[in-house]
């Protein structure tokens, strides 16, 4: 009888044994998959991130459509944006024609302005560009509109903007006189690439007794690559 006790006690401790055995694998296992997964998800992370920095460092180096930050005005005028653009001295308006096409294109009330200016050294350096559109306080409605789109297009293209103005919808004329309020701006790139990084702004102010505008200023931390002495 005490023989069989003591084989009857060794395979439940022989059980018992191999249970916890079995426990302490599967918890090995679970504890694996969760550091794999915590890896992996890093590593997704990064690829991500890694992709994000290059696509801002790809895009920062333009400063409008295919005109980018550094180009000469001789390279300027060989662009598709700036062809036939008349010449201001230390900046380029935009032809008429590809001014009615964006304000198309975005749908626009009023067709936007739209400057590429040189600086550095030279002055013959791309250091930035520029859209502006004014109506008058009877239409002030259709500015807010034309803004609003304006945002709607950079964040397509950047995402949401890095800081925004939230009561852009009730913004009123008077709000404006005697001021310029911040609408919308984007940092574009870290920094840490090749391109520098790109700053974009819209504001609304006024603009005569009876007018309001906005203005986006696009502009680029590394240039002018040559600053004046």
């Amino acid at each position: 009888m005490k023989k069989l006790l003591f084989i009857f006690m060794g395979i439940v401790l022989s059980l018992c044994s191999c249970n916890e055995e079995s426990k302490r694998q599967a918890e090995e296992a679970l504890e694996k998959a969760r550091n794999d997964s915590i890896i992996a998800r890093k590593a997704k992370e990064k690829e991500l991130e890694d992709a994000k920095l290059a696509f801002e460092d790809s895009v920062a180096i333009y400063a409008w459509d295919d005109a980018k930050f550094g180009m000469t005005k001789k390279e300027v005028l060989q662009t598709i944006a700036f062809s036939g653009a008349s010449d201001y001295g230390d900046s380029f308006s935009m032809d008429f024609n590809k001014e009615l096409s964006i304000q198309q294109l975005i749908g626009l009330n009023r067709w936007p302005v739209i400057w590429i200016d040189f600086g550095g050294k030279t002055e013959n350096e791309v250091i930035g560009a520029r859209l502006t559109a004014s109506q008058d306080w009877k239409n002030f409605n259709k500015l807010i509109y034309d803004i609003q789109q304006l945002v709607k297009e950079f964040t397509s293209k950047y995402g949401k903007p890095d800081e925004a103005y939230e009561q852009l919808a009730s913004l009123k004329y008077k709000d404006l006189d005697n001021k310029k309020v911040l609408i919308a701006r984007w940092q574009i790139g870290s920094g840490i690439g090749e391109n520098g990084t790109k700053h974009i702004r819209i504001y609304a102010s006024s603009y005569t007794e009876s007018s309001y505008k906005y203005d986006v200023n696009i502009i680029n931390s590394s240039f002018p690559k040559q600053p004046k002495e």
